[in-house]
């Protein structure tokens, strides 16, 4: 299940998990966390999902992260102030936007 934007809204499947094995639940930071281009992304699911891809990773990962990027993600990561501020702003101007679309009857 792709939740790149689950941040601005939605229901996550991540409680479904435990009762689906092949469940796959990815995410991002690219885009609640204003990390685009880092491609720093990770899954979650159940141990032996999770183990399999492990084992094949290597042969389709193309985007290792390196440090810079690692580093980049953890300070994303522990800054929850700025994460909830950004946030915020990003689903206030989603609002306006649908708003004003709404006004030209779109």
């Amino acid at each position: 299940m792709d939740e790149a934007y689950i941040d601005f809204g939605g229901e996550s499947a991540i409680p479904l998990i435990s009762t689906h094995p092949n469940l796959l639940v990815i995410q991002t930071l690219s885009k609640s966390r204003s990390l685009a281009g880092l491609r720093i992304d990770f899954a979650l699911g159940l141990r032996p999902l999770i183990e399999a891809l492990e084992r094949v990773k290597d042969s389709f990962n193309s985007y290792p992260l390196d440090r810079q990027a690692q580093l980049a993600a953890t300070a994303a990561i522990k800054d929850e102030a700025w994460f909830q501020t950004c946030r915020r702003k990003i689903i206030a101007s989603r609002e306006s936007l649908v708003s004003e679309l709404e006004t030209l009857h779109f």
